[in-house]
């Protein structure tokens, strides 16, 4: 009979074998899904491709009145031409609670931090340098009102930074939150995002903490945040991405939910079964343009 003691120690190296195993990539759901899920958003599904009425997939968009094409059911390439003016209709994905609200999904690498609090830091300097990087390239003037400022919610504590700018005459904004009490690791990376080494990661599915990011101006159509947004992400490490919750637009109707992976826009619509298998992209410069990539890991619906 193993004593009680042994068995205790036993069941603590099991858990903790556990553990630290990397969360491998789902090739039945959607790359939106695997980051979303990977980065805590526990709650976020996929929309199933053959319950859309109508003209199905092809029917969410109003492709003559934009440049946007689909990379397949998976996800959109908004850097083919103009994004501000794609047309997406009314979308029929009612999502949870948990995914009404634009996140981070980051991961910062070890190498980076010493420990939770600077991986907070690192987090939040990086996401403002592809603000500010993004908002210079288009020559668009900004103010930064608020840079890693420490806050309390509740008695929790947060990094806050906050950019004001003006933009076609409208009022813009750009903000997010990063909690260091929602911060995890270091432990190995999904097998999907970077190059699978130990990282701090941010658990994006609380109530309250969860590492917000905001975007907008007031008065605008929800699709000018998206694409500034979009190139935003671009301009983000390999292991930081955005979430961007549905909003209503002006005319009715509200966009999809949607992970930004670097220049490319991808949905929580379930992969087709000839898209799911786990291959694996070849490496593709990014640099090139807002919709190449540069990844080593499973990318169902990507372009090829």
């Amino acid at each position: 009979m193993i004593r009680t003691p042994a068995l205790t120690l036993a069941v603590a190296l099991l858990l903790g074998g556990c553990a630290t195993q990397p969360r491998a990539y789902d090739p039945s759901a959607s790359r939106a899904l695997n980051v979303a899920k990977a980065a805590g958003l526990s709650k976020a599904e996929d929309y199933p491709a053959d319950k859309i009425p109508g003209a199905g997939i092809s029917g969410l968009l109003d492709i003559t009145t934009s440049a946007l094409s689909f990379e397949s059911a998976n996800g959109l390439d908004l850097a083919m031409g103009d994004a501000v003016g794609l047309g997406l209709l009314s979308f029929v994905f009612s999502p949870p609670a948990q995914m009404d609200r634009n996140a981070l999904l980051a991961w910062i690498p070890e190498e980076q931090a010493k420990d939770k609090d600077e991986a907070a830091l690192a987090l939040s300097k990086l996401v403002l340098d592809a603000i500010e990087t993004t908002l210079s390239a288009d020559g668009i003037a900004y103010h930064i009102e608020k840079a890693h400022q420490e806050r309390l919610a509740l008695f929790y504590p947060f990094l806050e930074t906050r950019l004001d700018f003006d933009l076609d005459g409208k009022n813009c904004g750009v903000s997010y939150e990063v909690y260091k009490t929602q911060t995890i690791g270091p432990k190995p990376t999904p097998t999907f995002i970077g190059d699978g080494g130990a990282a701090y990661g941010f658990l994006a599915g609380h109530e309250i903490q969860y590492p917000s990011f905001d975007v907008g101006c007031q008065g605008a159509d929800p699709i000018h945040s998206i694409e500034l947004a979009r190139k935003i992400s671009h301009a983000l490490p390999e292991t930081v991405f955005l979430y961007m919750s549905p909003k209503r637009r002006p005319e009715g109707g509200r966009t999809p939910p949607m992970v930004l992976d670097h220049g490319n826009a991808l949905m929580f619509i379930e992969p087709a079964a000839n898209d799911r298998a786990d291959s694996r992209a070849a490496p593709v410069n990014r640099s090139n343009g807002a919709g190449s990539q540069e990844q080593s890991h499973p990318r169902q619906g990507a372009a090829s």
